[in-house]
């Protein structure tokens, strides 16, 4: 896997920091890894910083990693995604909320975190 990922608790929210190269396979990868990490912790809020992530991402490859976080999603997460190029983010928003995950995509860490701490909404 070429991302670098750094996890850990910070509070009632597991914290990944994300960073090297994009690959469609890695971002699989750092799914299991993020899922199965928030389970062992049980915990049921995870925000994801990815702006150390470089490379592209095209439209197909967010709609395709969309329907696979949709479809692995078997531990309930409310997942917030810090991104810097929100133009894609908001295409695989799209698909995992439209198949019923609770996942935004956000621009600052600030914004990110205020989501996650609201209630159930």
């Amino acid at each position: 896997m070429s991302l670098n990922l750094e996890i850990w608790r910070d509070g009632d929210y597991l914290l990944v920091e994300v960073s090297g190269e994009y690959s469609l396979f890695g971002f699989k990868e750092l799914t299991k890894r993020m899922r199965l990490e928030a389970q062992e912790q049980k915990l049921s809020h995870l925000m994801i910083d990815l702006t150390q992530v470089t490379g592209d991402v095209e439209n197909w490859e967010g709609e395709h990693l969309g329907e696979y976080v949709a479809i692995s999603s078997q531990h309930k997460l409310k997942s917030a995604i810090i991104v810097q190029g929100i133009d894609v983010a908001q295409t695989f928003e799209a698909v995992v909320t439209n198949r019923g995950t609770d996942l935004r995509v956000f621009s600052d860490r600030e914004s990110a975190l205020q989501w996650l701490n609201e209630e159930n909404q």
